[in-house]
């Protein structure tokens, strides 16, 4: 007999299927290519030897991924600023500091992947750091083009709105890289 509750395990793993399959169509269109099973075949190396360099390659890659995101907030900080000197309303100097907490977020959840071993926090951390990235994404188009929701309206002034467009196309090309990101720490 079929109960009415979702399976929680099953929504888990079609939420991960969807997200491998993002970032793969992400990556192709980003130019990204898998590289070929055959390419570069190196000699047997020991268990603990592969997963050092999985650790390294997974910091390094977090530490890129950070300082990009701090180049972000930094400019998300150059239009609060202005939003409050321009005497905007507060629920568009809210969204704007919304949005640098969400990217202060993404570097704490992104250096906490790179450092915990343990699966049940990691998928929390992955689930957030989703989260984070997509409402990221939705509060710089709402900055933009204005939306109701957020209660916010389109940014009229040019110096803002340069801004914006900046933050917009870095976290457009930040995206394919986070997401690349959550699938190589898993």
């Amino acid at each position: 007999m079929f109960t009415s509750q979702p399976c929680g395990r099953l929504a888990k793993l079609a939420a991960h299927a969807i997200l491998v399959a993002s970032v793969f169509l992400l990556a192709a269109q980003s130019g990204f290519a898998a590289p070929s099973p055959s390419a570069g075949k190196k000699a047997p190396t020991s268990n603990s030897a592969n997963v050092a360099a999985s650790a390294t390659k997974t910091s390094a890659a977090a530490e890129n991924l950070i300082s990009k995101l701090a180049i972000i907030v930094s400019r998300v900080e150059e239009v609060a600023r202005l939003r409050v000197e321009q005497g905007a309303r507060a629920k568009e100097i809210y969204a704007v500091m919304r949005l640098e907490l969400l990217g202060d977020r993404m570097m704490r959840k992104i250096d906490q992947i790179a450092h915990t071993a343990d699966a049940d926090a990691l998928q929390s951390l992955y689930d957030g750091l989703s989260r984070d990235l997509q409402l990221s994404s939705a509060t710089v188009d709402g900055l933009l083009e204005g939306n109701v929701d957020l209660g916010v309206e389109k940014a009229t002034d040019a110096s803002t709105r340069e801004i914006l467009k900046d933050v917009h196309g870095e976290l457009t090309r930040l995206t394919p890289g986070i997401l690349a990101f959550i699938v190589q720490a898993r």
